[in-house]
């Protein structure tokens, strides 16, 4: 699939000053920016991302940009840190944003990868937006994620798919990135199933009826803060 993006200016000063570090400024490796950071301010523009997703090839890229943003704001790192995966609290003169950094899969040492799923904005390299449309569609069968972080989830699914992500380039990722795992499997795990066809899955009745029985009516008042209201999804 071929993809471009284009900043958005959906992104908040903070987040865009903390980008012109990571990427800008850099002096050695530069990450790959991923999640909904990637996705609001360089694909759809829905929404205001809640963090920034950073992805390595080496432990070292994360320390030198710590050290560079640490000479700027004051930072509070994650107790909760897990191996190969780094959380820290950057404290802006606006807002704290905080930056999860983790090492690339093994997969992405393939050039080929590479190439498919990286895609350029200036100085910014970050993920294409099948790729990220992997991402979700895995995030929202994680039944450890909270109620809130798996509506959000489906919201910017649903946004992909409405923005011009087609099925076919969601289903080609799949196959390629995650052989092992059938996409039928992976759809099973959200409340209300789905309508699984072969390899054709009718997703916007699928995701709709996700939406209605994930999103509690106490939830959704929550959600309408962040995003808008639920039903005009």
């Amino acid at each position: 699939m071929s993809q471009t993006a284009t900043y958005r200016g959906s992104l908040r000063p903070a987040f865009s000053k903390l980008l012109t570090m990571v990427f800008m400024e850099a002096r050695g490796e530069k990450p790959l920016l991923g999640g909904s950071c990637a996705l609001s301010g360089y694909y759809l523009g829905h929404r205001h991302p809640n963090d920034i997703d950073l992805f390595w090839k080496s432990t070292a890229g994360m320390e030198s940009l710590e050290s560079r943003i640490g000479r700027t704001y004051q930072i509070v790192p994650d107790v909760n840190e897990q191996r190969g995966l780094r959380r820290i609290l950057v404290q802006t003169e606006t807002e704290d944003v905080a930056i999860h950094s983790a090492i690339l899969k093994q997969r992405w040492a393939d050039p080929r990868v590479w190439q498919c799923f990286s895609v350029t904005c200036g100085d910014v390299s970050l993920q294409t937006l099948d790729y990220l449309g992997l991402e979700k569609l895995v995030a929202l069968g994680n039944i450890r994620d909270s109620v809130e972080e798996r509506s959000l989830s489906l919201y910017d699914l649903l946004m992909m798919l409405r923005g011009g992500l087609g099925i076919e380039d969601l289903l080609e990722t799949v196959q390629a990135l995650r052989p092992r795992i059938l996409l039928k499997s992976i759809i099973s795990n959200l409340p209300g199933g789905a309508i699984v066809e072969g390899r054709r899955i009718n997703f916007e009745e699928s995701l709709a009826g996700f939406r209605d029985r994930l999103v509690t009516e106490w939830e959704a008042r929550r959600l309408t803060q962040l995003i808008g209201p639920v039903e005009d999804w």
